[in-house]
């Protein structure tokens, strides 16, 4: 069963914001937050791999320099995205805060696409081990690959992903852009300012 995202009014619904390494997810999530705390009430930014004791460990699991099965590593990503979703968001959401994730449905389905996994299989395992209601409001930062890669470089932070070089990026966004259409997310253009690209998001949650 393929996860829709939802269009619905998105009052403590799950917001994910998504997009390549350097589209500028982090600074929006905090500026939505923040926007979000001035107009409507509580909310919080989460991630995967940092929210819970869980998702650090499996993260310096992941970023170990050792060889890790394509299985292994997709049940690590899917054990980061149950126990942030069981312990932290199910309980936030239940105190009427508003979530606003750091990566989401979009990095899982299109990272494991790219390793050949099928949307189905994804579909299948996601439907089995989230909750029932999991349907978020994904927010797709569209950037250019050369634009992306920049933003990492000035960083001075390049991680595992950033390093795999300009083709890699321009598959990765070629299948953000293709689920994305699919599955009806919303898609903001993430070349212009902070400023502009969290008006663009504003305007989509409105």
């Amino acid at each position: 069963m393929m996860i829709e995202a939802s269009q619905a009014d998105t009052t403590h619904k799950q917001i994910e914001i998504d997009g390549i390494d350097g589209c500028g997810k982090t600074t929006q999530c905090l500026m939505l937050a923040d926007w979000w705390k001035e107009n409507r009430g509580e909310a919080r930014v989460v991630k995967e791999l940092s929210s819970t004791k869980l998702g650090r460990d499996i993260r310096t699991i992941l970023m170990g320099n050792y060889a890790i099965s394509r299985a292994a590593e997709m049940n690590l990503f899917l054990a980061s995205k149950v126990e942030l979703q069981y312990a932290v968001i199910s309980t936030l959401r239940e105190a009427n805060v508003q979530t606003i994730s750091d990566r989401g449905l979009g990095s899982f389905l299109t990272y494991f696409r790219s390793l050949d996994y099928t949307e189905a299989e994804l579909d299948a395992v996601i439907s089995q081990h989230m909750p029932a209601d999991y349907s978020p409001t994904v927010m797709y930062i569209d950037v250019d690959p050369t634009i992306a890669i920049a933003r990492t470089l000035a960083r001075g932070d390049q991680g595992r992903f950033d390093t795999q070089g300009i083709e890699y990026y321009e598959r990765i966004r070629a299948l953000y852009m293709d689920i994305s259409r699919q599955r009806g997310w919303t898609t903001i253009d993430g070349s212009g300012t902070p400023e502009d690209v969290n008006m663009q998001i504003i305007e989509a949650i409105k």
